[in-house]
């Protein structure tokens, strides 16, 4: 198992109370997804034509909450098991 392999179990578990925000961009990146960020604490993930997952960043820190939401939405449209 790779070392991003290894990354994406530990993202898709969701048992941090904090990820990288490195580590959830290249997440998403790999599933579509393309950020945009524009001066503010908040990152838009956008999926043409219609998906958009809104994550808070501090301290390029990702809160838990927020990257189990992400899972959620990935799942509920089969972009993820």
């Amino acid at each position: 198992m790779t070392k991003r392999e290894k990354r994406f179990e530990k993202i898709l578990k969701g048992t941090q109370a904090s990820y990288r925000f490195a580590d959830i961009r290249n997440f998403l990146e790999h599933h579509g997804f393309k950020a945009e960020m524009k001066g503010s604490s908040h990152c838009i993930f956008r999926k043409e034509p219609y998906l958009h997952i809104t994550l808070v960043v501090h301290n390029n820190q990702i809160k838990g909450f927020y990257v189990k939401r992400a899972v959620h939405i990935l799942r509920e449209y089969n972009l993820i098991p």
